[in-house]
């Protein structure tokens, strides 16, 4: 038999054929170059983890990547998380390493005493040391420059962009007012200029693919990151929702009495004073809401209607427990991309009531009750019609409940997000073990 070979070392296989004791005839067999496993640095600057920042969609979509690849070592592919964000945080250090969801977060910033300083020597050893092959940033943002910089020279890059904004939609999120302080700016409605990703990227003589979650989006791209998008290669990496995790197969037990739901954060964005007239109009249904305030804009949170049960942060089996008891998820925001919260109360069958159709899914999977800009007040009557219908249609319910779960099925699954990210490294010829491991292994 042959001993253990230096795979590394050989690409050809010389088999020697020994006859009376001499070699008399060589053959040699090709094989694969022996390749190492994968390591992405995700980019982003929320990680769904309360002690770093921000807990929303970014953060959700980096605990995904996390999560998929943590719960397939078979797959051999190691995640670091690279905090690009100049706010929030307490890992300031230029030092600093702790594990975030199960993988190795750094930081691309520092904060000394004065000013923010962008840490470039010990996150660039770091990322080298640990031979990244490729990065990964959820949208982009002129903080993300630094993390790119950081990596080492060729790395490739996947901008994941969730919430690509066109110039319409970036003119009707400055437009929301909080009718108790019409004259106000509300914080938080700043658009981030994202027409430079290219430039940081390319910059850096590295290559980039672009991929959005679900394909209807991909229209907005080239007024969102610049018309050198046109043309553009765009694949579609779904968001990964677990229905077995998430819910068991129908049926739910739903409330007896009337519930909603109502999955966001409490900030100007979602317009949640919408969600509160809606709440004060039906006191006999209970207001699930679910989210906390990134900003101190108002005291709505210090006077909620006796019929809105408010969780500062709902996660794990007390969301499960919201998304399958509630009878429809309520939505008052003016804009979105793709929304988790849609496909996690889809997952679970609950169907959508929105003031905005982001590609189509709520015109198909619940009821959209049309655009109204500004305050949002003058779409209260549309809300209720909408709202009275899904109340009082219980077949309604289930029929739009159980599409929108199917569709989530069929389209946001483990084994299409690997496979497309299979298809995101051939596209960057980045050469791992990962893709020939998740073309054969089952990703369930």
């Amino acid at each position: 038999g042959f001993g253990v070979l230096d795979r590394a070392a050989l690409s050809f296989l010389c088999v020697f054929v020994v006859l009376s004791g001499r070699p008399r005839r060589r053959r040699c067999l090709p094989m694969a170059a022996a390749l190492k496993n994968l390591t992405i640095a995700v980019i982003a600057n929320e990680f769904f983890d309360p002690s770093i920042g921000r807990i929303g969609g970014f953060g959700m979509n980096t605990k995904m990547i996390g999560d998929f690849f943590r719960q397939r070592p078979e797959l051999g592919a190691k995640v670091i998380y690279v905090f690009a964000s100049r706010r929030e945080t307490p890992w300031r250090e230029r030092r600093v390493m702790k594990l975030v969801h199960g993988w190795p977060f750094v930081s691309a910033w520092t904060r000394p005493t004065v000013g923010a300083t962008v840490t470039t020597t010990w996150t660039t050893e770091f990322l080298s040391q640990e031979q990244v092959d490729l990065a990964v940033t959820i949208d982009y943002r002129q903080t993300y420059a630094p993390a790119i910089e950081a990596l080492p020279k060729g790395v490739p890059c996947v901008l994941w962009t969730q919430d690509p904004r066109t110039r319409a939609q970036v003119s009707k999120i400055r437009a929301i007012r909080d009718p108790a302080q019409p004259e106000a700016f509300p914080p938080g409605l700043k658009s981030p200029d994202a027409k430079g990703v290219l430039d940081v990227v390319k910059a850096n003589g590295r290559e980039i693919a672009t991929a959005v979650p679900w394909l209807p989006l991909r229209d907005r791209l080239p007024e969102a990151y610049g018309d050198t998008f046109e043309g553009h290669a765009i694949f579609e990496l779904p968001n990964i929702i677990d229905p077995n995790s998430l819910c068991p197969p129908p049926p739910w037990e739903r409330s007896k009495q009337p519930s909603v739901l109502f999955l966001a954060r409490l900030d100007p964005y979602k317009r949640p004073w919408v969600m509160l007239e809606l709440a004060q109009a039906y006191p006999n249904v209970t207001f699930n809401v679910a989210g906390r305030a990134h900003f101190d804009f108002s005291n709505y949170i210090d006077h909620l209607p006796p019929n809105v049960k408010h969780y500062t942060h709902a996660d794990g089996p007390v969301k499960a427990k919201l998304l399958m008891s509630s009878w429809f998820l309520v939505s008052t925001s003016t804009h979105e991309g793709l929304a988790i919260s849609y496909l996690e109360a889809l997952t679970c069958g609950a169907p959508l009531l929105s003031m905005v159709d982001p590609g189509g899914l709520v015109s198909h999977f619940g009821i959209y009750v049309g655009d109204f800009p500004g305050t949002g007040i003058d779409g209260l009557p549309s809300l209720k019609k909408g709202f009275d219908r899904l109340l009082e249609d219980k077949n309604l319910r289930d029929r739009l409940g159980y599409a929108g779960r199917q569709h989530v099925i069929d389209t946001h699954n483990a084994r299409h997000f690997g496979q497309v990210f299979a298809d995101l490294t051939t596209h960057l010829n980045v050469k791992t073990t990962f893709e020939h491991n998740v073309r054969t292994l089952p990703l369930l």
